[in-house]
């Protein structure tokens, strides 16, 4: 009987080790799992455009890195869009990790439009932001042509009702 408590006791022991060592390891993992940020830089980048879809040249661009939870701010990053509309940042590995919201605010004049992504795991986050302004094109193939068919089209307009209004009336 002695030998069966000795044996009892011992298997609790090694139970208890083995649920303490379980507790253990899935704590530290799960632990650095959260709060770690990514070793590696990412690279965010991408178009900002109109409403028509046309690039828009050397916008302001805002790149917001937000945490996963509290959806506060983590990291800005300012930068300007090209003369294509294209702009593209390097966020350092210590500013971001997978599952943190990237944010993107584009500011052309006085106008702003905002795009936002989940990071994942790759080096490079794409992320198209778009304007609600159209941005006139002129040097189009049909954007002149179109411009002074309808500025004459206005002053004949004009034109012919000044014209209506100087005619006298015949006697009759």
């Amino acid at each position: 009987m002695f030998g069966c408590r000795v044996f009892a006791k011992k298997a609790y022991l090694v139970a208890g080790a083995i649920v303490a060592i379980v507790l253990t390891s899935s704590l530290l993992l799960a632990s650095s799992e959260q709060g770690s940020a990514e070793t590696f830089p990412k690279n965010v980048r991408g178009y900002v455009l109109d409403s028509m879809g046309t690039p828009i040249p050397d916008a302001s661009v805002t790149i917001n890195i937000r945490w996963a939870l509290g959806d506060t701010i983590r990291a800005t990053y300012p930068t300007t869009a090209g003369p294509d509309g294209f702009y593209s940042e390097s966020v350092f590995g210590a500013d971001w990790d997978v599952g943190d919201r990237i944010e993107v605010i584009a500011q052309h004049e006085s106008f702003f439009g905002t795009n936002s992504v989940t990071a994942d795991v790759s080096g490079i986050q794409t992320v198209d932001v778009t304007i609600g302004i159209v941005i006139p094109e002129f040097g189009a193939l049909l954007g002149t042509p179109l411009t002074f068919v309808s500025i004459g089209l206005v002053a004949i307009v004009i034109l012919s009702f000044r014209a209506r209004k100087r005619t006298p009336l015949a006697p009759g």
